[in-house]
């Protein structure tokens, strides 16, 4: 296999199917499990005839073209929820490491983040948006590792309840009042600057509290699922003792 996804290479490490990996992106290439692997890219993934490549959302039909050059098959490593963690065990995971080692993965994540869940479950629940998107504002999503997280939790992700189909909504400030939420928790992947979050919270205010933390939503699943969960969860039960 060629993993050209980070996310990708890190789930193929979980479900020790490592050993077939015979080449990776560059970023990949910086985890200490990989190292000494041959780096790729598009250009170069199929001169390693790899059966399968594994690739990141939004790349060009001529990039795929090249990496199929050699026949290989092509999976998009992208999911934007936790259902759609759950489907890539069941399809992939199961395809590589057999269904019941992938079953035994997803039931260890599940059962991890359901007993943060549990100990919110009797709390009456803090209506909460998730801000991913700052140039354009954009919320989070009803389908989002964002709003699956607030629920988790213990919040009322309102654009989980409110949002459709979309995994990101995009919203102007007058918009957020029509949510009336009681906190908006900005999660970036990279902490913003003091100069960001003031910005931010000038152009949120009004009525809702605003709250900050740093969050990669892509990998948080696979690094550390129940500590990001948990820190998100302190800060809900924070703002909902200030009621």
């Amino acid at each position: 296999m060629v993993s050209l996804s980070p996310g990708a290479s890190q789930f193929l490490l979980r479900v020790e199917a490592g050993d077939r990996i015979v080449a990776v992106d560059a970023e990949s290439a910086r985890l200490s499990a990989l190292a000494g692997v041959s780096v790729t890219d598009d250009q170069g993934a199929a001169s390693f005839q790899p059966d399968l490549v594994l690739v990141p959302a939004g790349l060009s039909a001529q990039a795929l073209a090249r990496i199929g050059t050699g026949g290989a098959e092509i999976f998009e490593f992208a999911p934007k929820n936790l259902e759609d963690v759950n489907l890539i065990f069941r399809t992939l995971g199961a395809r590589l490491v057999g269904v019941e080692a992938a079953l035994g993965h997803e039931v260890r994540l599940s059962r991890a983040l359901a007993q943060v869940g549990g100990e919110s479950s009797g709390d009456e629940r803090l209506r909460t948006l998730a801000l991913t998107g700052l140039s354009p504002l954009e919320f989070a999503g009803a389908h989002s590792f964002e709003t699956d997280l607030l629920e988790i939790a213990g919040a009322e992700s309102l654009t989980h309840t409110h949002g459709g189909d979309q995994e990101r909504v995009p919203v102007t400030p007058d918009g957020i009042r029509a949510y009336a939420p009681e906190l908006i928790l900005v999660m970036t992947r990279r902490p913003l600057l003091p100069a960001e979050r003031a910005r931010v919270s000038a152009t949120l205010g009004g009525e809702a509290w605003v709250d900050f933390m740093a969050l990669d939503a892509a990998t948080f699943w696979l690094e550390a699922p129940v500590a990001t969960a948990r820190r998100v969860q302190a800060v809900i039960k924070g703002h909902a003792g200030r009621r």
